[in-house]
């Protein structure tokens, strides 16, 4: 029995819509002129047979639950009026509509429904030849994911003739045929099901690096333990101190936003501000910060940095007694994500080591096989075995399958997990005594033993799995410029301004609300342009006496050089930024990063070079938590990669710490004339990879600055010194725009100039190298701050006044800043 709707989305109008690849829509409009589509949303409920229709809930009912503005039709007759197209997701509960409707019906009291779709409904209107429509529309239907109509991995799609009934079925043929077979069959089966290798798995393996460097240096061959043990075991380390844990709910969302170089720009607009809303919406408050990358991906996309990401690994079940499963979750369906993320952040007593996640690209049968088989003696019953497989069945690669493992029994599981709409199944428990079998108990209370030999696949008996992985990893060859930069040395203005206008270019022209970047517990100084803030630390009130001051950094620019280096910067500015904030360098400081995964190919040798670029990236990160003590808090190592820059593996650093509140935010920009400026760090002496005015005059360079950390602790000590003293009036880091970029940007944000000390060199001016400071000192406090700091880390600037900066004024520089 099926109940049927048809609604608008979001209070539009009909407007027409033509799903799929423009190119295929467009021939079709050439052979039958005159047709047009219009886009809706549709709905299907479906009951058992045995349910009686005078049980399901009236139409006047669904409009008051649903409240859908603007609807057109929320109700359907059993068949369709005219011709349309329809697009599904594959499996039960993908959207949060779906889960609503669910819940919904369950909280009333209704039968329980067998299945919820929820649909992309296109109609056809106009003048066509029904069979012509017909002949066309299914071809294109026939050519699949090539046609851009839907993704043959996670959805369906299909043509309806006039009169054509609205029902939309699984197959229950394969569920049901489940029931059938007798658990040595299902076992048969298993032991055929691929295991969840994928191009990760290589990442999974102690794996040899080959980074083979320009000629002057040697091939470096090294081997390491697999990366996401490493990971694992600093995260399971800092777990256990639960005073400085990472208090995620009281922060700040951190998201990445990445969109269509080529899209246009009404098109960037409109998902810029729907991944907003979104995140808007997944937070329970508004969004306080904002990054984006300038590099590319195919589609807008908006995750959170800050959220805690369990890696598919064999974690250490073998202590607990239970093991349980929440129903796979939809990537789509942010309701009951969110909830899980609560679960899973504020539950943490019902589960003895962080869940796995098994996501919908790997085999969740294969995978649940070899994590048991690696700790031996398990017992799994057989309706839930039963279940696993009709998940398998009905598993698409946008859901994902979260397992614990737990000492508590089910009833408090569930009891706990039901408050916040959640599924729990126990999937079985810990057979203590030795055991080296799977043991299956059965409905009649028998038990079925099963021999590890019978189960895994014979290639992983053989030990595939402990294979080394071999990466490498071509440095670019070398190139160390300390010359080719006259005309700068000429024109730093002109070419200052053309880093202005390129970083203008590279991010979206966009106007958002201001509300959405916004919280009512931030506390912030005034911004000079809401869309391009100096400020990317954010200081903000926990409330409880408490005040945190967070930081984020992409390690672009270097990645394609040494991802390895490229991190350790990122990982370097964030904590500048934070120091120049005025955090103490000494409180605990919480990390949390994520790395946008390789890009898979089928040339060998390239996925060598991606993997390779992947695994030193995340290699940076760990390096620098080694010299200092940060800690490592939350990952996320599966991001999507751009495939037109697979071998870039940038990581995005998220940092906070906490402030005392009886310090004062050190500014950002000039709080008035006559400051005397110092750049205080290394001095550089080559320009560094990554440096912004590279691209202008047509040099390449390799170099990147070892950072010295034992050096750079003694530097932010210091300077946290001098900020207590009261001799720092303000302070930025220096990025990949040199000290002239970062000069620009606190004249801006304060309005003052800059009178420029004579005889700056280009390398001085321009350059990105890492680790040093622009600050601001207060002309009376000049002699005392040069006995505080060593010489050879201090460069005069100037000093702060007048209009200027490079004899333009600071008009003509905002101009060329200003977003149009």
């Amino acid at each position: 029995m099926m109940q049927y709707f048809r609604f608008l989305d979001l209070g539009n109008m009909s407007a027409e819509r033509m799903p799929g690849d423009l190119r295929f829509w467009k021939a079709l409009s050439e052979s039958l002129p005159g047709i047009k589509f219009y886009g809706f949303r549709g709905l299907a409920i479906e009951w058992e047979d045995s349910v009686q229709e005078s049980s399901f809930p009236e139409l006047e009912t669904w409009v008051e639950w649903l409240c859908p503005p603007g609807a057109f039709s929320l109700g359907l007759s059993e068949q369709c009026d005219v011709p349309c197209v329809q697009r599904r997701k594959l499996g039960n509960y993908t959207t949060t509509l779906e889960t609503l409707v669910w819940e919904i019906l369950e909280r009333e009291g209704y039968p329980k429904p067998k299945a919820i779709w929820e649909a992309s409904h296109f109609e056809v209107k106009g003048d066509y030849d029904e069979g012509d429509l017909e002949d066309n529309l299914s071809k294109l239907i026939g050519l699949g994911s090539k046609s851009g109509l839907f993704d043959e991995a996670t959805e369906e799609v299909r043509y309806l003739r006039t009169g054509d009934a609205w029902s939309w079925t699984e197959d229950h043929d394969l569920v049901e045929s489940l029931t059938k077979l007798g658990i040595s069959e299902l076992v048969a089966r298993w032991k055929v099901i691929p295991s969840s290798r994928s191009e990760f798995d290589s990442l999974r393996r102690s794996y040899k690096m080959h980074e083979i460097s320009p000629a002057r240096e040697k091939l470096r061959n090294r081997k390491s333990a697999p990366i996401f043990d490493k990971v694992d075991k600093i995260i399971l380390d800092g777990a256990s101190a639960q005073a400085e844990k990472f208090d995620e709910s009281s922060g700040l969302g951190v998201f990445r936003i990445s969109h269509s170089r080529h899209a246009e720009e009404i098109l960037q607009k409109e998902e810029l501000s729907s991944a907003l809303n979104l995140g808007h919406s997944f937070l329970d408050q508004p969004i306080a910060l904002t990054c984006w990358d300038e590099r590319t991906s195919h589609r807008s996309r908006l995750s959170r940095v800050g959220f805690r990401q369990f890696l598919n690994g064999r974690g250490p079940i073998a202590d607990c007694k239970k093991l349980y499963a929440l129903r796979p979750i939809s990537k789509q369906d942010f309701l009951t994500y969110r909830r899980a993320e609560a679960v899973l952040f504020g539950l943490e007593e019902i589960y003895n080591y962080r869940p796995w996640c098994l996501s919908g690209g790997a085999t969740w049968l294969g995978a649940l096989r070899n994590m048991l088989a690696s700790h031996a003696g398990w017992q799994l019953h057989e309706k839930e075995l039963r279940l696993l497989f009709e998940w398998e069945l009905n598993r698409s690669a946008e859901f994902d399958l979260i397992l614990f493992a737990s000492d508590l029994e089910f009833s408090s599981v569930e009891a706990k997990l039901a408050a916040y709409g959640l599924e729990v199944y126990s999937l079985g428990e810990k057979v203590d005594g030795g055991l080296d079998a799977l043991r299956v108990q059965m409905k009649s209370g028998e038990n079925e033993e099963i021999s590890w030999d019978d189960l895994i696949p014979d290639d992983e008996l053989d030990g595939s799995m402990a294979e080394t992985s071999d990466m490498s990893w071509q440095m670019p060859d070398r190139k160390t410029p300390a010359f080719g930069f006259e005309k700068i040395s000429v024109f730093p203005d002109q070419y200052l301004l053309r880093i202005l206008k390129a970083r203008r270019k590279s991010k979206l022209q966009v106007g958002i609300d201001w509300n959405h970047r916004t919280h009512d517990k931030a506390r912030e100084v005034r911004l000079r342009n809401e869309w391009d803030t100096p400020l990317q630390a954010q200081k903000r009130s926990a409330g409880a006496g408490r005040h945190f001051v967070e930081a984020f950094k992409s390690g672009q620019g270097m990645s394609g050089v040494n991802p390895r280096a490229a991190s350790i910067w990122a990982v370097e500015y964030c904590y500048r930024e934070l120091v120049a904030r005025g955090v103490n360098p000494q409180v605990p400081i919480h990390l949390a990063f994520s790395v946008n995964r390789p890009h898979y190919v089928q040339a060998s040798e390239k996925n060598s070079k991606n993997f390779a670029a992947y695994t030193m990236a995340i290699e940076g990160v760990l390096e620098a938590l080694s010299h200092t003590s940060m800690r490592l808090v939350s990952c996320d190592l599966e991001q999507v990669s751009n495939p037109l820059r697979d071998y870039e593996c940038e990581p995005l650093i998220h940092m906070r710490a906490e402030m005392d509140m009886q310090d004062q935010a050190i500014f950002p920009g000039f709080r008035m004339s006559g400051e005397i400026l110092y750049a205080v760090g290394p001095r550089p002496i080559f320009m560094d990879a990554g440096s912004r005015v590279l691209p202008f005059v047509r040099v390449a360079s390799n170099h990147v600055t070892k950072i010295q950390w034992s050096q750079q602790m003694e530097l932010y000590h210091l300077l946290h010194e001098a900020h207590q003293q009261k001799m720092i009036t303000d302070a930025r880091p220096i990025g990949h725009g040199g000290v002239s970029e970062t000069l620009l940007d606190m004249a801006l944000w304060s309005g003052i100039g800059i009178q420029l000390k004579p005889g700056l060199s280009t390398m001085d001016l321009f350059s990105g190298a890492p680790g040093r400071f622009l600050v601001g000192i207060l002309p009376q406090e000049e002699k005392n701050f040069e006995s505080l700091i060593k010489g050879e880390w201090l460069t005069p600037v100037g000093k702060s006044g007048g209009e200027k900066l490079f004899g333009l004024m600071l008009e003509d520089f905002k101009e060329a800043k200003s977003w149009g």
